[in-house]
């Protein structure tokens, strides 16, 4: 019996608790280069590098007079 024809006799439970094993497997290796692809590691670098915070008091201040 292959894989999907015994996964599909699971019990939705049981499918749950599988799922939480192997994402907990995968997240102690996220770390690893090979998990993650060289574009999208680019993509979320260069999203980070261009983030801009603004201070929650000047933030308060133009949405109170916005909203006078």
């Amino acid at each position: 019996m292959d894989l999907s024809a015994q996964i599909k006799h699971l019990s939705i439970t049981d499918k749950f608790l599988i799922m939480e094993q192997i994402w907990d497997d995968l997240s102690k290796n996220a770390d690893k280069s090979e998990l993650t692809p060289k574009w999208h590691i680019k993509v979320l670098n260069e999203r980070e590098n261009s983030l801009k915070f603004n201070d929650i008091n000047d933030v308060k201040t133009r949405l109170q007079q916005k909203f006078k």
